[in-house]
Formats: structure tokens, C-alpha cells, sequence
């Protein structure tokens, strides 16, 4: 990771609180395993003029899951930054992905932003 990168980082932790904290936990953990994602393509099927876009979200999210799980992270293999830049320290545990690039919450959002574009 580059130095930059880094201590952007570092300047970022630097304004921790405990109820920022909290908010980013809570706010990171909605984008887990596209949860907030599948739960919006879900909504978006339920509804009949707008089931072909959750349909198409659908199918965004799942070939972007596959692609950046089981193809992305395992060939770039760049390590999470709690890893790689000295002093800084993560909020959630992220032993179970510890593949920082390409992100799982981008990968997911683009997917769904993209289905939308594309059937709006």
C-alpha cells in the first residue's frame, strides 16, 4: 500500500470517537455480504414496475460476488491496511476476508447502480 495511502489512514483514525465509532461499525456491517444490497433488489422484485431492475440487480450482485470472491481477491491478494501501515488498528474483525482489494462493498454497489442505469 502506498505511503499516501497510509496516512490518509492514519489522519482518518486520528478523528475516532466513540459515537463515530459506533455509527461507521453499524454503518460498515450494512454492506456485509451485500445484505443492504440484496435487500433492495429484493424490494425492488416485490414491486412489479420495478422488477426487472431488482431482477437485473440480482444478477449484478451475484456475478460481482463471483468475480471479485473467487477470481479478484485471491489473484491481487492485497492485505487489509491494519495489516500493512504501523499504528493503525481496525474496528470489526476481518480475519475471515482478509483481501482488502477489490472491495466487496464497491464491487456490490456498482453492481446494483449499473443494473439500474441500465433498465431506468
Amino acid at each position: 500500500m502506498g505511503a499516501l495511502d497510509g496516512q490518509i489512514l492514519l489522519w482518518i483514525q486520528s478523528l475516532r470517537t466513540p459515537l463515530l465509532n459506533k455509527f461507521m461499525i453499524f454503518y460498515t456491517q450494512l454492506g456485509d455480504h451485500g445484505l443492504l444490497f440484496i435487500a433492495m433488489a429484493l424490494l425492488l422484485i416485490a414491486i412489479p414496475f420495478t422488477r426487472r431492475t431488482g431482477c437485473a440487480s440480482a444478477f449484478g450482485l451475484a456475478i460481482g460476488a463471483l468475480v471479485t470472491n473467487l477470481l479478484l481477491k485471491p489473484f491481487f491478494m492485497r492485505p487489509r491496511p491494519y495489516v500493512t501501515v504501523p499504528g493503525l488498528t481496525n474496528l470489526i474483525d476481518m480475519s475471515k476476508d482478509p483481501n482488502s482489494f477489490p472491495s466487496g462493498h464497491a464491487t456490490a454497489a456498482f453492481g446494483v447502480c449499473m443494473a439500474i442505469f441500465l433498465t431506468v
